[in-house]
């Protein structure tokens, strides 16, 4: 008996020292102004919704590691990094994920998306084979987007098609870092570590 609880206290241990990160591009100045004032507009027209205070980001990875990988981790980004060569994001006009479960998106979309997926697949690979995330832990990235509302059931992502139905954008913006997030304490996603191409 002793055993076993002892064994249940070690993968608890084991668990808890598994930290959730997010690899992301941040859009410019201008760009993401422009999300946080579509946010609050959507959020005046259909209330609170999960995203209305994140920060105007691309993912390109979502994965949890064992905290004693984090310098592994933080290497072999530097590597893959140091190779990348800046490049521009173009952004055009407003897209919606329907909503499956309550789980509707409304964002803008990427134009030139087709550089991001590349970058996801490589930084998959980096994280499967270098980092060593096992895949259960490594999550699915949604098609690059940058998120307006997210968790959005069906009333309030028809609201935001409404909302956005006639309206125009396009912009772009440069490209030239990686950023890391890490999951803290107060279980909120803060700033670890950027990364800059070269």
């Amino acid at each position: 008996m002793q055993f076993h609880l002892q064994f249940e206290s070690d993968v608890a241990l084991q668990e808890e020292k598994f930290v959730e990160y997010k690899i992301m591009i941040q859009p410019g100045e201008k760009v993401s102004e422009t999300v946080v004032a579509y946010k609050q507009l959507l959020a005046e027209r259909c209330g609170y919704f999960p995203s209305v205070n994140s920060v105007p980001h691309i993912t390109l990875a979502s994965f949890q590691l064992d905290i004693e990988r984090e310098e592994i981790l933080f290497k072999h980004l530097d590597k893959y990094t140091s190779s990348l060569t800046p490049f521009q994001v173009s952004v055009n006009d407003f897209a919606f994920f329907d909503s499956v479960n309550n789980h509707g998106i409304a964002y803008l979309a990427i134009q030139n998306k087709e550089l991001i997926i590349q970058l996801q697949t490589y930084l998959n690979v980096v994280l499967k084979l270098d980092v060593r995330v096992q895949k259960k832990h490594l999550m699915r990235t949604a098609e690059p987007h940058i998120t307006i509302g997210r968790g959005l059931n069906k009333a309030k992502l028809d609201a935001s098609k409404e909302l956005f139905r006639d309206k125009k954008y396009a912009s772009d913006f440069p490209v030239d870092k990686l950023v890391l997030l890490k999951r803290n304490s107060e279980n909120f996603l803060e700033v670890s570590k950027e990364f800059y191409f070269f």
